[in-house]
């Protein structure tokens, strides 16, 4: 599970300009997180967004972001719509037990928590495995509010990259939506048919493996929803290490992977189901620009030439050794590597 078994969210909205914000803030224990959050409120008093992101990160808060682009919503009816079914199924697939809203007030929140109770149903033998609470007052509500807040009167685009490390996930509706975050033009190489290919092939893996109860495959999708928003959101060229992709699968899975299995069942399979991902040393991007795509050759090949190398000199010794009589090449499946050979 990624979460505890009884964990506690609360719910707040912020409109940017052109988006619309939406955080789950988790809560593993709901007493201790009051007194969390009320220190958190006193220590931020002064701070800027920045600051008050890194505080929050530096303290352990996680959250689950939604972003929303504002013109895919002809009207509040049709976002409603649209919105709290995408919230819902999220939540549900993270294993949460406990829902808290805000309290029912005019607006979002009670929109929202009218919708869930409207999804459960109650008997004496069974009661809903998630649960609408609703208090009145909490310190935890005023933090989130604050939260919000920073979003829509101080946001900045550099404050992705902290709000990333402390989310459990981050995802957009719709997929596709443009502009990127960012004027294509100031980064020379940035080509946009080869972006829109690499996103676009990242868009459809994610969503055939969206529902996947495979470990593996939740493992690729979270990889590749780091991967897109960071393309999106923050730079188009700056690769992402291998050690702060692991690490956000640790967050994500609850517990550490290995460098052998983020490499073999992550980013391998992902690109055996043809996903694009550039490499070099500095870790792993989503390609924007044939450099990032030659980068990828030339990161290869400093492993390929050489394995390829050896077992042609291993083949050759052993040809001259038996005077051509044993080829270990001559086997079908080897067939590639003999016509390298030739």
């Amino acid at each position: 599970m990624l979460f505890a078994e009884k964990s506690y969210f609360t719910i707040e909205q912020a409109d940017s300009p052109e988006d619309l914000y939406c955080f789950a803030v988790h809560i593993p224990e709901k007493e201790s997180a009051e007194k969390k959050a009320k220190k958190l409120l006193q220590e931020s008093k002064n701070l800027d967004a920045s600051d008050f992101f890194a505080l929050l990160h530096q303290t352990g808060w996680k959250m689950i972001v939604w972003v929303y682009q504002k013109s895919a919503f002809p009207n509040n009816e049709t976002k409603d719509k649209l919105i709290f079914p995408l919230i819902e199924r999220k939540l549900t697939k993270h294993n949460t037990d406990y829902l808290i809203i805000t309290p029912k007030t005019k607006g979002f929140q009670e929109s929202f928590a009218n919708f869930l109770e409207s999804k459960r149903s109650f008997n004496l033998f069974e009661q809903s495995p998630n649960r609408v609470a609703v208090i009145e007052k909490s310190s935890l509500f005023e933090l989130n509010k604050k939260i919000a807040s920073y979003f829509s009167q101080n946001f900045e685009k550099s404050n992705w990259k902290t709000i990333l490390k402390m989310s459990y996930a981050v995802y957009q509706w719709p997929e596709s939506f443009q502009p990127f975050a960012y004027e294509q033009e100031d980064f020379p190489d940035f080509e946009p048919l080869i972006a829109q290919l690499s996103l676009q092939l990242a868009y459809d893996f994610n969503h055939r493996k969206s529902s996947s109860d495979v470990p593996s495959e939740k493992d690729q999708v979270a990889c590749l929803q780091y991967l897109i928003f960071y393309f999106k959101y923050i730079h188009p060229n700056k690769y992402i290490s291998t050690f702060e992709l692991m690490g956000h699968l640790k967050t994500f899975k609850g517990k550490p992977v290995s460098e052998h299995y983020f490499r073999s069942k992550v980013i391998a399979k992902l690109r055996d189901a043809g996903v694009l991902i550039a490499s070099s040393h500095k870790g792993y991007k989503l390609p924007a620009s044939q450099k990032d795509l030659l980068d990828f050759i030339e990161h290869s090949n400093t492993y390929i030439e050489p394995m390829i190398s050896r077992v042609l000199a291993c083949r050759n010794e052993i040809l001259v050794a038996t005077e051509g009589k044993v080829d270990l090449l001559s086997d079908n499946k080897f067939a590639y590597l003999a016509k390298i050979a030739e």
